[in-house]
């Protein structure tokens, strides 16, 4: 064999001990053994003279890609995440939405939804994996249950990336009506006035589009009022704990979500359709500060314009007729109180939603020693269900 033909093999050798490394025996290894037949397929094509440097090149980049998007390890916390994620997407399926099969955890520095296209096992159809990110290491001491409102979040980014279509046809049209209604308002501007609100409806058009990628707000909306339909005020006060830190900018605009002031209108608009508008105080109350202490460099004319009510309105309506005709579970009082008769006979939460309501339930009900004792016994019991 040709030496450079050597060093490419010798290359995709070690790309193929890090895959197998990686996913031997883990709960991916059927990813390893796509990944790993790959390489070994062009490791035979180069010793032929079938494949050159650049395609050695390329699959040797391509699985470098794939192993910096899926997780690293897979202790207990990947166990517990990747049940909880799989009960939640199975209760999300039941009606006519259908969730990814392949929805993996992987521990990060935030909150996340990535998709991964991956060949395909019989070379026809691609296969995608969906990569859920959550804050902190792959340990059990890294699990804020308070904090997994979010997982439906990012879970709602996935059902629209399946059956978003009519949401991106039903808030078009909200947002054509909304702009051919201001440019009506500004047939008579001319000059530098002119300008600005060109300028300014630009911005809002290419802020609130819907687009493929979900980089938008008007999918960020749509995800926020999934996960209020799913979790009710459990993800009320996980979003609230966020817009609670003091670094916060609420008027912060930018093109993957909307500033936190329009999420917080959009929660407390949703929960009042919802009928959960008595756990919105305490929003109301953050959006009122933020209101009364904004200057004008931080609630700028832009943000005012883009903050219109009948985009925030439309994107809501939207939403929740999708929740709706999806047919997704949705949070009721009811729900929240057959929960909290449960856990009061001592019938603990299993994993899904009722576990996610239930550390909320726990901690409005008790002192933060007190629900930190309880998440701390529920975890591993719920884990040793799952690994014995």
């Amino acid at each position: 064999m040709a030496r450079r033909n050597r060093d490419r093999q010798n290359s995709l050798g070690h790309t193929l001990a890090q895959v197998q490394r990686r996913f031997e025996n883990s709960p991916l290894a059927k990813i390893g053994d796509l990944l790993a037949g790959m390489i070994a397929d062009v490791q035979r094509s180069i010793e032929t003279g079938g494949s050159s440097s650049a395609d050695a090149e390329a699959m040797a980049r391509y699985v470098a890609g794939v192993l910096e998007m899926l997780p690293n390890s897979f202790g207990d916390r990947f166990m517990f995440d990747g049940q909880l994620i799989h009960h939640l997407a199975e209760e999300c399926s039941q009606g006519r939405a259908k969730l990814s099969g392949m929805l993996v955890p992987k521990p990060s520095q935030g909150w996340g939804h990535q998709s991964l296209i991956m060949p395909s096992f019989d070379k026809k159809t691609a296969h995608v994996v969906d990569v859920i990110h959550l804050p902190g290491d792959d340990n059990l001491a890294d699990i804020d249950l308070l904090d997994y409102p979010f997982i439906c979040h990012e879970l709602g980014h996935n059902i629209l990336f399946r059956d978003g279509g009519n949401f991106i046809n039903a808030f078009g049209q909200e947002l054509d009506a909304a702009v051919a209604a201001i440019q009506q308002q500004t047939l008579g501007i001319r000059g530098a006035a002119k300008q600005v609100a060109d300028s300014t409806m630009a911005h809002m058009k290419r802020y609130w589009t819907p687009t493929a990628d979900q980089y938008n707000w008007a999918h960020e909306i749509a995800v926020d009022v999934v996960a209020l339909w799913l979790c009710g005020p459990a993800y009320l006060a996980a979003l609230q704990d966020v817009m609670e830190t003091d670094s916060l900018r609420p008027y912060q605009l930018g093109q993957s979500h909307p500033p936190y002031e329009i999420r917080a209108k959009a929660l407390i608009e949703t929960a009042g359709r919802l009928g959960w508008a008595y756990y919105t105080g305490a929003i109301q109350t953050l959006v009122d500060r933020w209101s009364s202490n904004a200057s004008i460099d931080t609630k700028t004319n832009l943000h005012v314009a883009c903050a219109d009510p009948r985009l925030l309105s439309g994107a809501i309506s939207a939403a929740l007729q999708l929740c709706k005709s999806l047919l997704l579970p949705c949070c009721t009082p009811a729900r929240i109180k057959s929960l909290d008769e449960k856990e009061r006979q001592g019938q603990g939460a299993e994993f899904g939603t009722d576990l996610i309501l239930a550390a909320w339930l726990t901690r409005s009900q008790s002192t933060e020693a007190a629900y930190e004792e309880w998440e701390r016994s529920i975890i591993p019991r719920l884990l040793a269900d799952i690994t014995e």
